[in-house]
């Protein structure tokens, strides 16, 4: 167990592999104090006698796994609060399900990105002092009005959007905050019910949601898209909890509103970038490959043929040589362009790396399709390209091969297009070549 010093919070690492646990460190121990447990037990044991304001769970440990220490976290009334972000190479939508049913409030796919940690241990420690004061506000509420006027004085002056809403949904309460998150002065909103504030969805949808968010007598916490009163789509993290009066009978909710879209939209790139080339925006290797199975996985389930190209670039070496890689770049960026408009809708291109591409098409019904398509892209090669003000002629071999025809598996057919592609390659100009089982007998 370590600890270091730390301004803004603590937080228990619960890891059965080291390495993670140095790695989490590393990244966090600047901002906080850090205590780590390599078991479910331990963890329980140190957050029992020192409980911490967040906690970073692995799922996969010995003993008891992480669900079962978050539901025996939850029993104990004075740790039921702690905020925990479940890590997992575990990205299945059954398992994030189920530690969400758990308890956890968040969930973190490993390998994770550093500042994607950061960020969401951030948020959520921030959520939980909110929470905590709105609480604390709540009983202080029902003291003297002075008391009660000092309180909205500092919710008011909250960045965050800060409202309280009646048993039937009517908004009673509304701070400067809120004003600023959802665009509605306090003047439209109080007297409103709480749909007002989340237009672009349909009413039976919105009615649903949020009588079953506002129904529960807990804390509850969940992200969501909402639109502000100009049109614009805000992503917003939600907090609401019970509104109790002096005889603790639930009276309405209240609600934290804190706009996440910047931390969103850093999360949607990070995603992106993860699974796209970063010259050409074409899915890069390792996305393809993913595309490419599950095609095949849809073409057998639908009893349909699907065709894979494999596309490599003629001359581009001396295109890099003669005029530079800046100008190899533009081409490689204006062949992927021309890919795009050259294919189905339906159809996926991708850049393998270097001059090489790829293209499914799912939904093959005749050989004729296929061929439509390679003469749409072959076509595009006949004109020439303009680069940095430099004319620049350049050709395409393309190598095709069929599922199920001509393999089952993803890394047979790109075998397989790769050598028809090298065929093409013989011929002069733009062409393509179909796999034949006897093509590599050929000379």
């Amino acid at each position: 167990m370590t600890a270091e010093r730390d301004n803004t919070g603590t937080i228990l690492i619960v890891d059965d592999t080291p390495e993670n646990v140095s790695l989490l460190e590393t990244v966090l121990s600047a901002d906080y104090t850090i205590i780590t447990a390599t078991s479910g037990n331990k963890a329980l044991e140190i957050a029992r006698k020192m409980p911490p304001d967040l906690i970073l769970l692995d799922i996969m440990m010995p003993e008891m796994n992480g669900y079962e220490f978050c539901e025996r976290l939850k029993e104990s009334p004075d740790l039921h609060g702690i905020p925990v972000i479940f890590l997992s190479m575990l990205d299945t939508t059954e398992v994030k399900l189920h530690a969400f049913k758990s308890g956890g409030v968040d969930y973190i796919t490993k390998p994770f990105h550093a500042s994607e940690v950061q960020v969401r241990v951030k948020t959520h420690l921030m959520i939980r002092k909110l929470r905590l004061r709105l609480e604390a506000q709540n009983l202080l509420l029902q003291q003297a009005n002075a008391e009660q006027t000092r309180l909205a004085m500092i919710v008011d002056s909250s960045n965050d959007a800060i409202f309280s809403v009646s048993p039937d949904n009517v908004i009673i309460s509304w701070n400067g905050g809120a004003e600023d998150v959802f665009g509605y002065s306090v003047r439209e909103i109080i007297g409103n019910t709480v749909l007002s504030i989340m237009p672009g969805e349909t009413y039976s949808e919105k009615s649903h949601n949020w009588q079953t968010i506002l129904s529960g007598d807990d804390i509850r916490y969940f992200e969501t898209s909402r639109g502000k009163k100009d049109g614009s789509r805000r992503y917003v993290s939600i907090t609401t909890s019970p509104l109790l009066n002096s005889e603790w009978v639930i009276i309405g909710n209240s609600v934290i509103a804190r706009d996440v879209t910047e931390r969103r939209n850093m999360e949607e790139t990070i995603k992106h970038q993860a699974h796209h080339d970063t010259l050409t925006t074409l899915p890069n290797r390792q996305f393809f490959m993913d595309l490419l199975t599950m095609g095949l996985a849809q073409a057998s389930n639908n009893g349909k043929k699907l065709a894979l190209l494999f596309l490599d670039l003629n001359g581009f070496k001396q295109v890099n040589d003669t005029y530079g890689h800046n100008c190899g770049d533009h081409l490689l960026q204006e062949v992927a362009r021309r890919l795009k408009v050259s294919i189905r809708e339906s159809d996926i291109a991708a850049r393998l790396g270097g001059d090489e591409f790829t293209v499914i098409l799912p939904d093959i019904s005749q050989i004729d399709d296929v061929d439509i398509v390679l003469k749409n892209i072959l076509c595009s090669f006949e004109s020439p390209f303009l680069l940095d003000g430099i004319i620049v002629s350049s050709t395409a071999s393309i190598g095709v091969c069929m599922f199920p025809d001509d393999g089952k598996s993803s890394e047979e057919l790109v075998k397989k297009a790769d050598i028809a592609m090298y065929k093409a390659k013989e011929s002069s100009g733009n062409s393509y070549r179909f796999y034949t089982d006897n093509i590599e007998m050929q000379t």
